[in-house]
């Protein structure tokens, strides 16, 4: 019998809830009418796709598989011209998308 690292099992629950959130996300997009974005929800729905399978050989740790799915929600949420702490939130986003990359 194979041996199951935890920190496998975390990673996988959390690319798999992501790729439920986005998915559903998506769904809601296309009831809503809301065209404009849901091409942008199905990229980051197969990125979580792409990650599931591909995890393993990328060496993904539950802090990166955070801050990354942390920077696609944050991409998708259409924040753009707010300013939180005189910050534009264009600059946060891609703060946070640096460490995601990174």
């Amino acid at each position: 019998m194979r041996k199951i690292n935890k920190n496998y099992l975390v990673i996988e629950s959390l690319i798999i809830l992501a790729i439920i959130i986005f998915f559903i996300w998506t769904i809601v997009s296309i009831v809503q009418k809301d065209y404009q974005i849901v091409a942008d929800r199905i990229i980051g729905l197969v990125f979580g796709i792409v990650a599931l399978f591909e995890y393993r050989r990328l060496r993904i740790s539950i802090p990166v598989l955070i801050i990354s799915i942390m920077a696609l929600f944050m991409h998708h949420m259409k924040l753009y011209g707010n300013v939180y702490f005189g910050i534009p939130f264009d600059r946060i986003q891609h703060f946070i998308g640096v460490f995601a990359v990174a």
